[in-house]
């Protein structure tokens, strides 16, 4: 679980903006398959929460005029097999 408390201190003068709390679940298994081989599985963002985790600075944006927040990833899975010698 990653947590965060909504933004209450931001710098408005200098783009940033007021960003809401949030709660994303990640879930990860890992399993030994022998003595040199193993496998790990996960879903980060479990329940495809929308969220943003950081803010939109004024020399950090693509165009001058458009201040936006860009939103963190959804839900997505991973498979990693890890061999060791």
């Amino acid at each position: 679980m990653v947590s965060q408390r909504s933004w209450k201190k931001f710098d408005s003068d200098n783009g940033e903006q007021r960003l809401s709390g949030y709660t994303v679940f990640n879930l990860k298994y890992n399993h030994n398959i022998n003595k040199n081989f193993d496998i790990t599985v996960g879903v980060d963002n479990l329940f495809d929460k929308t969220y943003t985790a950081t803010n939109t600075y004024k020399d950090v944006t693509l165009v001058e005029e458009n201040k936006f927040l860009i939103n963190e990833p959804g839900r997505y899975g991973y498979v990693n097999v890890r061999y060791s010698f």
